[in-house]
Parts: structure tokens; sequence; C-alpha cells
């Protein structure tokens, strides 16, 4: 069956090769996202910049529900599959399943908004344009994700980034554009392209056929039905600050605050060399192997985590000068940020492994509680403090969800060197606590 198919291996070595190739993607996007944010805030004003935020923001909330979380669930189904042509029946039942679906939403997305005007005209057409590329672009990569052909990815990533930004820095510097959503059309564009070849070079591997297995969507359902509230809850702690600001403060300081996102992102982005791996390794991996792991992570993670920290107390004011000092004021923004964005990947670990458990009902309930905090306390709080309490709650939430998921961590997997996984869960957790609190009211 080709290069796709090849076993996922358990040793560190190929974790090593994998968690590498996830890295280097990460260091090269974040080195584009030091050039695109200051091209952004420098060409354009706060208000243009905020615009921008509040599209993305619609469409990470909308992507959720297009998907219904089907490409991210089938992957114990997929492998568990072992003849070539029962993996083809399933992957092809999940992409066109998928498909159909994200397109029957985006149809129903632009009937309603335009019939009811709940949207500029503009905006509807730029949202849909970025779904229906959203869609595509996840389509043709999650059976790349699956088995892990991580290099592949990787190549066709960067490729694709790069190009918009050249593209988009060419557009703003000789100003040939009309509307500033012209940015994110260029986006789109490219993300299509990529999607085209990668469908390609699926398609080679495992034959495409209109077939839809009616008894593999009812199983990828029962799964996906779980994670998707769970996986939009992510979604919706994350992208909820974007609309609400909009809406009560404005423009100007969703720029502000998209801004300070954007570089205490580059945390964040560890995220991704993290799961370019994990949800395949840790489906194969048997309890001892999870227990080893669990401890190596919480080992690095508190070191990792005060280092981050360190470096982002010493170097984000003149990082901030560096790019446009208009911003200065976002530098505790961006200090509480960071703690969530970090909490945030020791929760996609734990998730994995709950994930593999088959436990997705203890994922649904604990994220989507904290989902939900999280929009109460930002509609109750933000248009009292501001900004800087909208940073405060997306913290605090990620460390709240990593408190229940170290829980479940610790009854099931704390067989061998417990007191070592308590204190450093600890530590974590009060560092993290300490820091977001402390920023928050100085």
């Amino acid at each position: 069956m080709g290069k796709l198919t090849n076993k996922i291996s358990l040793d560190y070595k190929s974790i090593l090769t994998k968690f590498s190739h996830g890295i280097i993607l990460n260091i090269f996007l974040k080195i584009k996202g030091a050039i695109y944010v200051p091209i952004l805030v420098n060409f354009l004003s706060k208000q243009e910049v905020g615009e921008i935020s509040y599209v993305q923001a619609v469409v990470g909330l909308l992507s959720g529900l297009i998907f219904l979380n089907i490409p991210d669930s089938s992957n114990r189904i997929i492998l568990s599959r072992e003849d070539s042509k029962s993996q083809n029946l399933a992957i092809n039942s999940f992409t066109n399943f998928s498909f159909l679906f994200g397109v029957f939403f985006l149809t129903i997305f632009i009937i309603i908004t335009t019939i009811f005007q709940l949207l500029d005209l503009r905006i509807i057409l730029i949202i849909s344009t970025m779904l229906f590329a959203a869609l595509i672009n996840k389509l043709s990569k999650y059976v790349f994700q699956i088995f892990q052909n991580t290099k592949l990815l990787t190549i066709v990533t960067l490729i694709t980034e790069y190009t918009s930004l050249i593209i988009v820095c060419y557009v703003l510097y000789f100003e040939l554009y009309n509307d500033i959503l012209t940015i994110l059309y260029i986006y789109s564009f490219c993300i299509a392209l990529s999607s085209i070849y990668l469908f390609y070079v699926l398609f080679k591997t495992y034959p495409f056929s209109k077939l839809i297995n009616n008894g593999l969507i009812k199983k990828v359902l029962k799964i996906s039905l779980f994670l998707f509230p769970a996986s939009y809850s992510m979604i919706i702690i994350q992208s909820s600050d974007f609309i609400i600001i909009e809406n009560i403060l404005g423009l100007k300081k969703l720029g502000e605050y998209s801004f300070s996102y954007a570089l205490a992102g580059l945390v964040s982005g560890l995220s991704m060399a993290v799961t370019f791996f994990w949800y395949s390794t840790v489906v194969y991996a048997d309890k001892k192997q999870i227990e080893r792991l669990i401890d190596n992570v919480l080992k690095i993670s508190f070191v990792a985590l005060i280092l981050i920290t360190f470096l982002y107390f010493l170097f984000t004011d003149s990082l901030i000068k560096l790019i446009n000092a208009e911003y200065i004021n976002t530098k505790n923004l961006i200090m509480i940020l960071i703690i969530g964005f970090f909490m945030g990947i020791l929760n996609k670990i734990a998730e994995g492994i709950m994930y593999a458990d088959g436990n997705e009902r203890q994922i649904l309930l604990d994220s989507t509680f904290i989902a939900l905090l999280n929009l109460i306390l930002n509609f109750l709080f933000i248009p009292k403090y501001g900004l800087k309490f909208a940073a405060f709650s997306t913290s605090l939430s990620f460390i709240l969800l990593y408190f229940f998921r170290i829980l479940y961590l610790r009854k099931k997997y704390a067989t061998t060197n417990a007191k070592f996984k308590l204190i450093y869960s600890i530590s974590i957790l009060f560092f993290s606590l300490t820091t977001i609190f402390y920023y928050l009211w100085i």
C-alpha cells in the first residue's frame, strides 16, 4: 500500500523524528509569523487588524461545525483495519461523508446569513471561502496525519504558508487591493492549491471511490459525537474572546488582543510537534509505555514552562518595540496568555491518552464545563476589566482543564513513580496560577 501505511513505530528514534518534523515546521511557521505580524501592524490600522482577526475567529468557530469532528475521530477505526481493502473503504467513506456534510453545512450558512442579513455580504463571502478551503485542507491531510507521514506534511505546509506570505507582502507593499480581506482570499487560494496536490498523492495510494459505508459512518459518529462537543469547546475558548471583544470593546481593542495572541502563540505552536505523531502513537502504546511517557513529559514540562516564562519576561518588551511600539501596553496580556497556551500542550497530551483509552465521555464532560465557564467569565468581566481579563479567563480555563486531566492520569497511570508525578503536577499548577494572577493585578 505504499509509504502511507508504514507500521507506526513506538521506538524513541521514530518518535523523535516525528517530533523533530513538528519542531522544524513550528520554527519556520513562527519565523513566518515574526514577518507577517509586523507587516500587518505596520501596514494596517488596528481596526483593519481587528477585522481580519474577527473573520478568522468566526471561521474558527464555524469550522468546528463543518467537520463534525469526523476526520479527527477516525483514527482508531482506520488503524484497527488490517487489510488494504478495508482501510480504503474506511478512508473513502469518511472523506466522502465529511465533504458532503461540509458542503451542506456551508450552503445552509450562506442561505441563512444572506436571507436574515446576519452579516455583511463581503464578510459572508470571505467566511464561506475560508470555510471551504479549511474543509478540503483538513480532508486532504488527516490520513497523512494518522499514518504519521510528517515529512510530506511539513514540506507542503511550509510551501503553502511562505507562498501566501510572499504574495501578501507584495500586495500590501504595492497596495494592490481595494479591500483588506483580500489577504484572507490569498491565503485560502494557496490552501486550496496545496490541498489539491495532497488529494492527488493520497488517492494514488488509496484509489478514490464514491462509496460511503453506513456501518463505518455509524461507528465514527459514536466517537465523533462525543469528541465533537469537546473539540468545539476548545475552539470556543480560543475564539470566543475575539468575538466578545469585537462586540464589546471594538475592532481597535481586538487588534491589540490579536497582536498579543500572535506573540504568545509562539508557545502554542509546540503542540503541533506533539499532535503530529501523538494520537496515532498512543493508540499502539501499552500502559507501561504510556506511564514512562507521562514521567518524561512532566519532568520536561516543568523546566520548559519556567524557561519559556523567563525568556518572555526578558525579551517581550524589546520584541514589541522592534515590531511596533504602539502595542507596548500588551506585555501583560502576552505573559498571561503564554501560560494558557503552554497548558494547552499538556492538555493535548492527556487528551490523546484518554482518546486511546476510549474515554470520550470524560473528554466531553471536562472540556464542555471549562468552555462554558470561559464564556461566562468573559461575558461578566470583559466589559469591566477589558483585554487583560480576556487573556486571564483563557489561561485560567486551560489550567483548570489541566487539573481535571491530571486527576484522570493520576487515577489510571500512577502505579509507578506516583510521588514524582504528584510533585511535578502540583508544581506546574502552582507556578501557572501564580503567574497569571500576578500579571492580572499588576
